[in-house]
This record gives structure tokens, sequence and C-alpha cells, in this order.
């Protein structure tokens, strides 16, 4: 698990930014452009709101968040609007199930009543439809909406679908819907959820609108999200824009070729357009940069069929990048939703299985479990270990790091004995083999490791008689950590070994 907060600058971070009521729009980037319309405008309407949504999908958090479609897509080049970058600093893969608390105020908001060219500027032709669009986009912006917001979302990283149900079912037995409005009583429920299941989760914050905001901590979402109206919004950002093509402005008659263009881009009646095809191939694309980090991490090279897969899924990826790239160059000529053969083959599920060798000594004292599934998802490995005793093994501590949670040291044990050098393990070293003697009525009285690079170590040296043990681990398996009993000594040990399976494509 983790926790982040994003600060973030008070306008929308684009080529050109959306500044005003207007103001040319080009979809296919997500960029404001120049001006070429007036007109009176009017009181919107919109009013601050409030609530929680649990998103199962890229789309349906953008939605969530109040980013439209035309912002939802971020290709090689250029970039999105902030609150597209928070989406996309998630990393939301195929499985994850998002909830997002979202609040906002609305310190003003305006909509368009009637709208034409500026004297300076004339209604594009056949012949220069294409040089209009390149200076003032596709449409104008036709609402804005300016104020503060703050988002918080909570991110579930499920490796399946049958892990995603389980979530859903979690979510649910703690009076988590849908969505709704938020209430005092939510703080407790997603505090019940984040450690009840055993799943990797993030949760990050972004707040715009005000300076110099102060974040809660993980405990006090709920109640800053409930307060977040009583603040003073006195760095008003825009919180959400609408666009209209330009084809609906009096005067402008030659538009459909780039209006039909949109709707390949936008998707229209129920035809996925190319954002959406982005927003999924996106989500693949993030389950399989996550896969691959896990595999490197534990030096796992035996999915072939994954590096197959994956290569189509990059493939399609230019392609898709490709098409949006021609469509920004020249929208006036026709296009079509391209074939991206890697969405019917599905999405790639992590797949392994936690096993345990021993146990040695006896199952006395307290129960202690450094490691889970969760702990493979989150790319722990076993940085150093340290051990104290005499005639014993008195005290084991294990130092676990992962990308999230660097150097994380658990020990076990009492204080007697002296301590050994630690046994450090760099990147891409495991332990290869443990031996040592235990007691099978009593504790663990000496304990040798043997890595990949280094050993034996043995600690510590002269211990009292018991009973020999070696292990060596298996090919195709790997040492994550440890289970086990300890009191005042190290009273049992038990290594948790992962053994990964090629990924399964669902």
């Amino acid at each position: 698990m983790s926790t982040n907060s994003l600060a973030v600058k008070s306008s929308v971070d684009s080529a050109t930014p959306v500044t005003a009521l207007f103001q040319g729009f080009n979809t296919f980037s997500g960029s404001g452009c120049s001006t070429a319309l007036k007109g009176s405008a009017g009181p919107a309407g919109v009013s601050s709101s409030s609530y929680y949504r649990v998103c199962y999908d890229y789309q349906s958090l953008m939605e969530a968040l109040d980013i439209s479609g035309s912002g939802s897509y971020e290709g090689e080049e250029g970039s999105l609007g902030l609150k597209s970058q928070f989406v996309n600093s998630l990393s939301i893969t195929t499985y994850c199930i998002s909830i997002a608390v979202y609040t906002n105020i609305v310190t003003s908001d305006f909509a368009y009543n009637n709208v034409g060219l500026t004297s300076a500027v004339t209604a594009p032709t056949a012949a220069t439809l294409d040089t209009f669009f390149q200076a003032y986009g596709d449409s104008f912006v036709s609402q804005l909406v300016e104020g503060a917001e703050y988002m918080a979302v909570y991110v579930f990283y499920a490796q399946s679908a049958e892990d995603q149900m389980n979530i859903k079912a979690a979510l649910t037995a703690k009076g988590i819907t849908e969505g709704g409005v938020i209430t005092a009583d939510l703080q407790s429920s997603f505090e019940d959820v984040t450690k009840s299941v055993q799943i990797s989760w993030m949760l990050k914050q972004c707040i715009t609108g005000i300076s110099n905001p102060t974040y809660p901590g993980g405990d006090g979402i709920i109640s800053y999200a409930m307060s977040f109206g009583t603040l003073t919004a006195d760095n008003p950002t825009i919180l959400s824009y609408q666009t209209m093509g330009y084809e609906h402005v009096p005067g402008i008659t030659t538009f459909q070729p780039i209006a039909d263009t949109r709707d390949v881009f936008l998707g229209t009646g129920g035809q996925s357009g190319l954002v959406t095809l982005a927003q999924q191939l996106t989500q693949i694309r993030n389950q399989i940069s996550f896969i691959t980090s896990v595999y490197q991490t534990y030096g796992y090279s035996s999915d072939s069929n994954f590096s197959t897969l994956a290569a189509v899924v990059a493939e399609d990826w230019i392609t898709l990048s490709a098409e949006i790239t021609n469509i920004n160059n020249d929208p006036t000529q026709s296009y079509q939703v391209p074939s991206l053969p890697s969405l019917s083959n599905g999405s790639p599920a992590l797949t392994f299985i936690l096993s345990y060798a021993g146990p040695w000594g006896s199952a006395t004292g307290t129960a202690f479990q450094d490691v889970s599934a969760v702990s493979v998802a989150q790319q722990t490995t076993i940085t150093s270990i340290l051990l104290r005793g005499d005639k014993c093994v008195d005290n084991m501590s294990v130092t676990y790091s992962s990308p999230s949670a660097p150097g994380e040291t658990i020990a076990h044990g009492g204080n007697g004995g002296s301590l050994d050098n630690p046994i450090n393990l760099q990147q891409g070293e495991f332990i290869t083999n443990i031996a040592g003697i235990a007691d099978p009525s009593a504790q663990v009285l000496q304990l040798s490791f043997t890595t990949s690079k280094q050993g034996p170590i043995t600690w510590p040296t002269s211990p009292w008689q018991g009973s020999l043990f070696a292990y060596n681990v298996p090919n195709g398996q790997v040492i994550i950590g440890f289970q086990g009993f300890a009191d005042g000594y190290l009273e049992q040990l038990q290594p948790v070994l992962c053994q990964f399976s090629p990924a399964t494509w669902q």
C-alpha cells in the first residue's frame, strides 16, 4: 500500500491552455487553440458537488473526476490536462477497482448563448478547411466552470477477474455501493476494506484552486472532503469545460469532414472511438508493464506466450497512435477505426502459487507471517538478514524491500547473544539453500544461508546440539520471505516460496 498527494498548478497543462469561453479547441490533441468566435454568454447553472464513485475501468474513473472524453487520450507526444495526468499517474490496470472521492467549490460558470465568427476570421471553404483547423481547432469552448476541487482515489490493483469480484464483494459488505453521497461512516468502511483485502492498493490525492493546500492523512480523507466546501477558493482554476463543433456555428457550412473524423475519434452510435480503444489499450499496457516488472524482480523468464502477445499490444499501440497523429495532422480526410488484434486476446493476469518449506523448530511463542500473496504483487524481496545468538538463534531480523517501501526491517525473537555480520543480498540475488540445527520441541539453534552469489554464512557458530536440516530451493521457485513463531528466541522458521506459471489472458 502507498499513499500519495499530487500538488498541481492552476491551469490546464497543454500546448495551449483552455482559459476562456469561445476559445478554439483541438479535440484530437486535447489542446486549446486560437479564438475564431465571439458571442454572448450567461450562467451555466452548475453547482458545487460532492460524491464518491466506484470505477471498474479507465473511462469510468475519468468520468467520475469530470474529465471530458476529448481530454482522455495521451499520445506519445504532448500532454493532457492536470486531472488527466493525475489519473495517468495511478497506472490503472485491467483488473483495477478505483474509488474516487470527489468534491468541488464552483466560483463561476458560463455557457454560450449565441456565437459567430469574429470580423477578422473568414469562414473556411473546402480548400481552406485544414488551414482553419490548424489555427482554431475543430470546436470551441461552449461552457467553462471555475473553482476548486479535491480528489482522492483509492486504487485496488486486482490481478484477475476473480480478484476484482472479491474486492467488489468486500466493498458491498461494508456498504460501499456503485456510488453516492459522502457520509462520515465511509472513512471506517474504506479502512476496513483496505485492511481485509489481500490486494496491493494505493491512495493518491489532488487539490486544485487553493493556494498551498494541506493534504489530509489517509484516515482523514472523508472528513476533509466533507469540510472542503468551507474553504476559500483563493486561486480558482478551471474545473471542467465543454466544447461544441464548429459545424454548429452560423456561417460555417463546410465542416462535415472534420465532424465525421471527430465521430471516429470519440465514437458515435454505440461504436467505440479511438479514445475508448486508447483507454483499453492503456489498461492492458499498464497490466503488461506491471507483470514484466514482477517477472524481472524475481528472475522469471519462462513465459514466451506473454512476450508474444505483449508484442502484439505494442504493435497495436503504434498503429493507434499513428492514426491519431494522422488525424491531428489533417482531420479533413476520411478515417476509420483501425483493426487492433490485441483487444481480442484479452489482458494478462499474473499467475503464481505460494508454498512453504520446513518448518524447523517448535510451534511455540507468537506466530508471525512476514509475507503473503500481496507481497508478490508489491515485488517484495529480501535484501538483508541479520542473526543474533550464542547457543541458539535468539533473533532473526529480515529487511524487505519493494518499489513502494524500500528497507522495512522485521525482527523476530529476543535480545540475547551477539550479532553476526548481516547477509546483504543484491538485486537479482536469492537464497538457494537454508541449513541449520533445530530442536523440534524448543527452538532454532543455528541457521546457515547460501545465496546465488555468496555463502554459506552460518550463525551462531557453537550452538546446542539438535536435529540437522538442509533445504535446497527448487529450480523455478524463489524464497520471498519467512513465517514461523518467535518469542524470546526464534522458535520456528518456515520459508515462504513463490512459483510462477505463465500469465493467463482473460
